[in-house]
């Protein structure tokens, strides 16, 4: 289930977007307990049901009024929680690929005189996932990390660009115990 509300601001300077919603998930792909001959391990299956649900509020706005033409200011922040019965030790946990929210922020200004443009993002991962198999407890922990490009319109729309990512070396890094 869905519920959105949108808002386009006058002269087109931008968009405002709030969204909530709920996932009734029937049969989750997360790790499961299988036997055979030789003994017990773990591997990608079915559980049963899953739960997830949160909101998002979106925002862009044109920088135009503070003399950038061409740029754009975007904002999303996510909120979310998930719900599975671990099929290892029971327990109620977080869907193993979710996080708990998570916030990206970006810059993009097209330069229409050279056809070309630049940009920079930042993303933020908050209450990385935890999910277990085999009595194992695995937590992801993600660092903020930036990404910046700049690219040029050639001929025929080909684009050339140039890309950098993990600007100060965000670490993503996961435990086990």
């Amino acid at each position: 289930y869905e519920l959105g509300y949108q808002r386009r601001l006058p002269d087109d300077a931008g968009l405002l977007e709030l969204r909530a919603f709920y996932d009734d998930i029937s049969g989750a792909i997360e790790k499961v307990p299988l036997r055979d001959a030789v003994g017990l391990y773990s591997a990608q299956g079915n559980v049963a049901s899953a739960t997830r649900q949160g909101a998002e509020l979106k925002a862009s706005v044109r920088l135009r009024p503070i003399g950038l033409p061409g740029a754009l200011l975007s904002v999303r922040y996510t909120r979310q929680h998930s719900a599975v019965d671990d099929p290892f030790t029971g327990l109620r946990r977080r869907l193993g690929a979710s996080t708990g929210g998570s916030l990206d922020i970006a810059l993009r200004h097209e330069l229409q005189r050279l056809g070309a443009s630049y940009g920079i993002s930042f993303r933020s991962l908050q209450d990385a996932a935890l999910n277990s198999d085999l009595l194992v407890t695995s937590t992801l922990e993600s660092n903020p990390g930036f990404e910046a490009f700049v690219e040029k319109k050639l001929s025929r729309g080909l684009v050339l660009r140039l890309e950098g990512q993990n600007f100060g070396n965000a670490l993503e890094t996961q435990d086990r115990t």
